[in-house]
Protein backbone atom coordinates (compact mmCIF):
# COMPACT_ATOMS: atom_id res chain seq x y z
CA UNK A 1 0.00 0.00 0.00
CA UNK A 2 1.35 3.48 -1.30
CA UNK A 3 1.53 6.46 1.73
CA UNK A 4 2.06 9.20 0.51
CA UNK A 5 3.71 12.45 2.06
CA UNK A 6 4.87 15.60 1.19
CA UNK A 7 8.25 17.57 2.31
CA UNK A 8 10.94 19.53 0.53
CA UNK A 9 14.83 19.66 -0.49
CA UNK A 10 17.44 19.80 2.08
CA UNK A 11 17.99 23.23 1.28
CA UNK A 12 13.94 24.58 0.31
CA UNK A 13 13.60 28.71 0.08
CA UNK A 14 10.81 29.97 1.89
CA UNK A 15 8.92 29.77 -1.35
CA UNK A 16 9.48 25.63 -1.89
CA UNK A 17 8.44 25.42 1.72
CA UNK A 18 4.87 27.21 1.47
CA UNK A 19 4.40 25.51 -1.62
CA UNK A 20 4.87 21.99 0.16
CA UNK A 21 2.47 23.13 2.57
CA UNK A 22 -0.12 24.34 0.42
CA UNK A 23 -0.24 21.03 -1.70
CA UNK A 24 -0.38 18.69 1.34
CA UNK A 25 -3.20 20.82 2.50
CA UNK A 26 -5.26 21.10 -0.70
CA UNK A 27 -4.31 16.73 -1.29
CA UNK A 28 -5.20 16.35 2.49
CA UNK A 29 -1.65 14.80 3.34
CA UNK A 30 1.22 14.87 5.76
CA UNK A 31 3.68 17.75 5.46
CA UNK A 32 7.14 16.52 6.78
CA UNK A 33 10.31 18.74 7.48
CA UNK A 34 12.94 17.93 5.80
CA UNK A 35 15.93 18.87 7.68
CA UNK A 36 19.00 17.13 7.11
CA UNK A 37 17.08 13.89 6.97
CA UNK A 38 17.63 11.44 3.49
CA UNK A 39 13.95 10.43 2.43
CA UNK A 40 14.90 6.56 3.81
CA UNK A 41 14.93 8.13 7.30
CA UNK A 42 12.15 10.49 6.76
CA UNK A 43 10.52 6.88 5.78
CA UNK A 44 11.71 4.87 8.88
CA UNK A 45 10.58 7.64 11.36
CA UNK A 46 6.76 8.28 9.77
CA UNK A 47 5.92 5.08 8.17
CA UNK A 48 5.43 7.19 4.69
CA UNK A 49 6.43 5.02 2.11
CA UNK A 50 6.06 7.54 -1.20
CA UNK A 51 7.22 10.67 -1.35
CA UNK A 52 6.50 13.84 -2.94
CA UNK A 53 9.24 16.55 -3.12
CA UNK A 54 8.96 19.99 -3.57
CA UNK A 55 12.43 21.15 -5.31
CA UNK A 56 13.21 24.17 -6.87
CA UNK A 57 12.72 22.35 -10.47
CA UNK A 58 9.44 21.64 -9.90
CA UNK A 59 7.81 18.53 -7.98
CA UNK A 60 9.02 15.07 -7.62
CA UNK A 61 6.87 11.70 -6.99
CA UNK A 62 9.77 9.07 -5.73
CA UNK A 63 9.46 5.46 -4.15
CA UNK A 64 13.09 5.85 -2.75
CA UNK A 65 14.36 4.52 -4.94
CA UNK A 66 12.70 5.61 -8.54
CA UNK A 67 11.91 9.22 -9.32
CA UNK A 68 9.24 10.44 -11.65
CA UNK A 69 9.67 14.06 -12.78
CA UNK A 70 7.67 16.48 -15.36
CA UNK A 71 9.69 17.40 -17.96
CA UNK A 72 9.87 18.79 -21.47
CA UNK A 73 12.11 17.04 -23.22
CA UNK A 74 10.02 14.84 -26.10
CA UNK A 75 7.74 17.72 -26.69
CA UNK A 76 10.34 20.36 -27.40
CA UNK A 77 11.72 18.17 -29.53
CA UNK A 78 8.27 17.65 -31.31
CA UNK A 79 7.26 21.33 -31.22
CA UNK A 80 10.67 22.18 -33.10
CA UNK A 81 9.92 19.66 -36.03
CA UNK A 82 6.98 20.59 -36.07
CA UNK A 83 8.07 24.57 -36.92
CA UNK A 84 10.78 23.33 -38.69
CA UNK A 85 8.83 20.40 -41.67
CA UNK A 86 4.80 20.88 -39.86
CA UNK A 87 5.30 16.88 -39.79
CA UNK A 88 3.91 15.15 -36.68
CA UNK A 89 1.29 12.11 -37.27
CA UNK A 90 -0.32 12.89 -33.67
CA UNK A 91 -0.66 16.80 -34.88
CA UNK A 92 -1.95 15.90 -38.30
CA UNK A 93 -4.40 13.37 -37.26
CA UNK A 94 -5.72 16.31 -34.81
CA UNK A 95 -5.73 19.28 -37.66
CA UNK A 96 -7.74 17.16 -40.05
CA UNK A 97 -10.65 17.23 -37.90
CA UNK A 98 -10.62 21.00 -37.07
CA UNK A 99 -11.38 20.09 -33.47
CA UNK A 100 -13.16 22.66 -30.27
CA UNK A 101 -12.50 20.08 -27.66
CA UNK A 102 -9.74 17.47 -27.45
CA UNK A 103 -9.67 15.28 -25.07
CA UNK A 104 -6.43 12.94 -24.05
CA UNK A 105 -8.18 10.47 -21.76
CA UNK A 106 -4.61 9.24 -20.66
CA UNK A 107 -2.23 12.19 -20.07
CA UNK A 108 0.99 9.83 -18.57
CA UNK A 109 3.81 12.50 -19.51
CA UNK A 110 1.80 15.00 -21.24
CA UNK A 111 3.92 14.88 -24.87
CA UNK A 112 0.32 14.08 -26.84
CA UNK A 113 -1.39 16.87 -25.13
CA UNK A 114 1.18 19.53 -25.15
CA UNK A 115 1.66 18.80 -29.04
CA UNK A 116 -2.07 19.24 -29.27
CA UNK A 117 -1.95 22.50 -27.53
CA UNK A 118 1.18 23.73 -29.56
CA UNK A 119 -0.46 23.04 -32.62
CA UNK A 120 -4.22 23.57 -32.27
CA UNK A 121 -5.57 27.05 -32.78
CA UNK A 122 -5.82 29.36 -28.75
CA UNK A 123 -9.56 28.60 -28.74
CA UNK A 124 -9.65 25.06 -28.85
CA UNK A 125 -10.33 23.56 -25.09
CA UNK A 126 -7.83 21.04 -24.34
CA UNK A 127 -9.11 18.56 -21.23
CA UNK A 128 -6.21 15.89 -19.90
CA UNK A 129 -7.44 13.11 -17.92
CA UNK A 130 -5.16 10.84 -15.29
CA UNK A 131 -6.13 8.37 -12.57
CA UNK A 132 -2.88 7.90 -11.22
CA UNK A 133 -2.59 10.36 -8.61
CA UNK A 134 1.36 10.72 -8.21
CA UNK A 135 1.31 11.10 -12.44
CA UNK A 136 -1.29 13.88 -11.60
CA UNK A 137 0.22 15.64 -9.27
CA UNK A 138 3.80 15.97 -10.61
CA UNK A 139 1.85 17.28 -14.06
CA UNK A 140 -0.12 19.07 -12.70
CA UNK A 141 2.23 21.05 -11.16
CA UNK A 142 4.74 20.96 -13.97
CA UNK A 143 1.95 22.47 -16.03
CA UNK A 144 1.83 25.51 -13.94
CA UNK A 145 5.33 26.13 -13.33
CA UNK A 146 7.79 24.68 -16.10
CA UNK A 147 8.43 27.67 -18.02
CA UNK A 148 10.66 27.39 -22.02
CA UNK A 149 12.39 30.66 -22.15
CA UNK A 150 13.83 30.49 -25.41
CA UNK A 151 10.53 28.94 -26.76
CA UNK A 152 6.77 31.29 -25.14
CA UNK A 153 4.70 29.53 -27.39
CA UNK A 154 5.84 26.38 -25.87
CA UNK A 155 5.16 27.79 -22.35
CA UNK A 156 1.77 29.67 -23.17
CA UNK A 157 0.50 25.96 -25.01
CA UNK A 158 1.32 24.15 -21.45
CA UNK A 159 -0.55 26.66 -19.83
CA UNK A 160 -3.52 25.94 -21.90
CA UNK A 161 -3.92 22.24 -20.73
CA UNK A 162 -6.74 21.34 -18.08
CA UNK A 163 -5.12 18.28 -16.62
CA UNK A 164 -7.85 16.43 -14.36
CA UNK A 165 -7.29 13.39 -11.67
CA UNK A 166 -9.84 11.00 -12.23
CA UNK A 167 -10.57 7.74 -14.20
CA UNK A 168 -11.67 8.19 -18.02
CA UNK A 169 -14.16 5.12 -17.45
CA UNK A 170 -15.93 7.27 -14.52
CA UNK A 171 -15.50 10.58 -16.43
CA UNK A 172 -16.93 9.57 -20.06
CA UNK A 173 -19.86 8.20 -18.24
CA UNK A 174 -20.65 11.54 -16.90
CA UNK A 175 -20.25 13.65 -20.51
CA UNK A 176 -22.86 14.06 -22.60
CA UNK A 177 -23.37 12.75 -26.10
CA UNK A 178 -20.67 13.96 -28.61
CA UNK A 179 -18.97 16.36 -26.18
CA UNK A 180 -15.43 16.65 -27.25
CA UNK A 181 -14.52 16.74 -31.17
CA UNK A 182 -12.12 13.48 -30.69
CA UNK A 183 -10.76 11.25 -27.88
CA UNK A 184 -7.54 10.27 -27.55
CA UNK A 185 -6.09 7.08 -25.97
CA UNK A 186 -2.43 5.90 -25.12
CA UNK A 187 -2.00 3.32 -22.86
CA UNK A 188 1.55 2.30 -24.26
CA UNK A 189 3.14 3.23 -21.26
CA UNK A 190 2.08 -0.11 -19.90
CA UNK A 191 4.02 -2.20 -21.92
CA UNK A 192 7.40 -2.48 -22.46
CA UNK A 193 9.05 -1.79 -25.67
CA UNK A 194 12.78 -1.52 -26.44
CA UNK A 195 13.25 2.12 -27.54
CA UNK A 196 10.84 3.37 -24.88
CA UNK A 197 12.99 3.21 -21.43
CA UNK A 198 12.57 6.44 -20.75
CA UNK A 199 8.71 5.09 -19.57
CA UNK A 200 10.22 3.05 -16.81
CA UNK A 201 9.83 5.69 -14.29
CA UNK A 202 6.12 6.20 -15.52
CA UNK A 203 5.13 2.35 -15.34
CA UNK A 204 6.46 2.23 -11.44
CA UNK A 205 3.88 4.93 -10.69
CA UNK A 206 0.78 4.25 -13.30
CA UNK A 207 -2.64 3.10 -12.00
CA UNK A 208 -3.75 0.25 -14.06
CA UNK A 209 -5.90 1.05 -16.69
CA UNK A 210 -6.41 -0.72 -20.18
CA UNK A 211 -9.12 0.27 -23.51
CA UNK A 212 -12.29 -2.47 -22.65
CA UNK A 213 -15.62 -3.04 -24.20
CA UNK A 214 -17.50 -0.32 -21.99
CA UNK A 215 -15.26 2.15 -21.79
CA UNK A 216 -14.89 1.90 -25.57
CA UNK A 217 -18.71 2.42 -26.39
CA UNK A 218 -18.95 5.61 -23.86
CA UNK A 219 -16.03 6.62 -25.69
CA UNK A 220 -18.20 6.53 -29.44
CA UNK A 221 -21.09 8.04 -27.73
CA UNK A 222 -19.04 10.73 -26.10
CA UNK A 223 -16.66 11.74 -29.11
CA UNK A 224 -18.18 13.26 -32.20
CA UNK A 225 -15.66 13.36 -35.14
CA UNK A 226 -12.77 10.75 -34.40
CA UNK A 227 -11.32 8.57 -31.79
CA UNK A 228 -7.77 8.04 -31.90
CA UNK A 229 -6.08 5.12 -29.85
CA UNK A 230 -1.85 5.14 -30.03
CA UNK A 231 -0.80 1.09 -29.86
CA UNK A 232 1.26 -2.17 -31.34
CA UNK A 233 0.93 -2.17 -35.25
CA UNK A 234 -0.64 -5.92 -34.99
CA UNK A 235 -2.84 -4.97 -31.22
CA UNK A 236 -5.43 -7.39 -30.89
CA UNK A 237 -7.60 -4.11 -30.39
CA UNK A 238 -7.22 -3.23 -33.77
CA UNK A 239 -8.05 -6.79 -35.25
CA UNK A 240 -11.35 -6.74 -32.91
CA UNK A 241 -12.53 -3.11 -33.68
CA UNK A 242 -10.90 -2.53 -37.35
CA UNK A 243 -10.00 1.50 -37.58
CA UNK A 244 -10.81 3.54 -40.56
CA UNK A 245 -7.21 4.13 -40.68
CA UNK A 246 -3.94 3.35 -39.58
CA UNK A 247 -1.23 6.38 -38.88
CA UNK A 248 2.31 5.92 -38.48
CA UNK A 249 5.89 5.65 -40.10
CA UNK A 250 6.88 2.56 -42.26
CA UNK A 251 8.86 0.33 -39.92
CA UNK A 252 7.35 2.09 -36.70
CA UNK A 253 6.98 -0.19 -33.54
CA UNK A 254 3.91 2.09 -32.56
CA UNK A 255 0.80 3.21 -35.11
CA UNK A 256 -2.22 5.05 -34.08
CA UNK A 257 -5.53 3.31 -34.89
CA UNK A 258 -7.97 6.00 -36.70
CA UNK A 259 -11.53 5.26 -35.51
CA UNK A 260 -14.00 8.26 -38.15
CA UNK A 261 -17.40 8.80 -36.81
Amino acid sequence: MMIWGITTGYKPTNEQRLQAQELASEWQLPYVERGHASLRRLTERTQISHWLVQLQRGLVATDGKTRLEFHLQMAKLRALNWDRKRQDHFADLLHETSPERFLDATFGRGSDAIMAAYTLPVNVEIIALEKSFPVYAVGREGLRSMKVPEAPTLTAAVRRIHLLHVDVSDYLKKQPDNHFDVIYFDFMFHHTVSQTNNLVDLRIFAAQSRLDEILWEDAKRVAKKRIIVKNRPFASWFKMHPPTFLRGGTYSRVVYGVWDL
